[in-house]
């Protein structure tokens, strides 16, 4: 029989914690397995993390979602969601299509509706997107409507049987039972020269922000128009008539990043930064190891018991190995 190889000792060795934020919760007080508090969902899979990274061109790609504390304690599943593709136009080379989404609570199958919803649509705009000669505005807009659409009638076709899909035949389920934010971004994944501007090209349906990182700190990219109206309802794929469009340029010292609202909410406010967005601000400055990321995430903050995920795009990434 092979050797048993004695396992190294961990003494020294620096562990990820999360950070607890003023006094923290009382949640985070308890480890998980003692507090009776951390249920699993009786469908399975809860999602409690999803974590995904990688490269793409000269971009380096960090996303997540977390499980929030209070579907944790009612034992219900993470309905955040991430998504993000590559594709290839002829003209402008490599880009990346990331897409988070934000299922309401008050929608039943909100979980199953914001994965998929995330999945299809960054898909699809992928492929648009790789058949078009270049990338310009008008065919970034003219590809996200259409592609919306397909969406939002992908969405009420299904098998039980499907995973995470609702037991229910779809005749009997009601679209807005899988409601959903969407926020969506496209950038080129290469530029031909280290001071060269990247076109950001965004849309957003709902309150799921984009943000921009530098040094001097955060700056709010998907920021309403003067034409729309401000109020308590949340706009979803299902309620909103139109997409919200816009575009900015990213330097090389600039981070993308793009969020729900269980991160968002606490990063800025109309005060200034908050304590979560300086902390975050710092360490997100250059990549960080998937296991700091998730950590990053976990952060411990009183009354911040919503689901979280964050996707964070580095670019130019090779400038950052030392």
């Amino acid at each position: 029989m092979p050797r048993r190889r004695k396992d190294r000792p961990s003494k020294g060795r620096k562990h990820p914690v999360a950070r607890r934020i003023g006094t923290g919760s009382s949640f985070g007080r308890k480890p998980w397995w003692d507090s009776n508090w951390w249920l699993l969902d009786q469908g399975g899979h809860s999602r409690d993390i999803a974590c995904d990274i990688g490269t793409v061109g000269d971009l380096a790609v960090a996303a997540a979602s977390i499980r929030g504390n209070s579907h944790r304690y009612h034992g219900e599943r993470c309905e955040d969601s991430f998504c993000f593709t590559t594709g290839t136009t002829a003209e402008e080379g490599p880009f990346l299509v990331v897409v988070v989404g934000d299922g309401l609570t008050s929608a039943s199958h909100s979980a199953y509706g914001s994965a998929r919803a995330t999945y299809l649509f960054a898909n699809k705009l992928a492929s648009r997107l790789s058949a078009a000669s270049g990338l310009t505005d008008e065919v970034f807009m003219e590809a996200s409507e259409e592609v919306i659409e397909e969406v939002r009638t992908a969405l009420k076709s299904w098998d039980p049987d499907d995973y995470l899909a609702p037991t229910e035949t779809p005749t009997d389920v009601d679209p807005a039972a899988f409601d959903t934010t969407l926020t969506f971004a496209v950038l080129p994944a290469r530029t031909t020269a280290p001071e060269e501007l990247r076109t950001l090209r965004w849309g957003t349906i709902g309150d799921s922000p984009i943000f921009k990182l530098s040094a001097d700190g955060w700056e709010k990219v998907s920021t309403r128009t003067e034409r729309e109206v401000i109020d308590s309802a949340t706009r979803t794929l299902y309620s909103a008539t139109e997409i919200s469009h816009g575009g900015t340029e990213l330097t090389n010292d600039e981070v993308l990043v793009l969020t729900t609202d269980g991160v968002g909410d606490f990063l800025v406010d109309s005060r200034g930064t908050l304590a979560v967005g300086s902390d975050l601000a710092e360490r997100w400055q250059r990549p960080v190891g998937v296991e700091s990321f998730i950590s990053d995430l976990m952060f411990d903050l009183k009354s911040a018991d919503d689901d979280r995920t964050a996707v964070v795009c580095w670019p130019d990434r090779t400038r950052h190995r030392n």
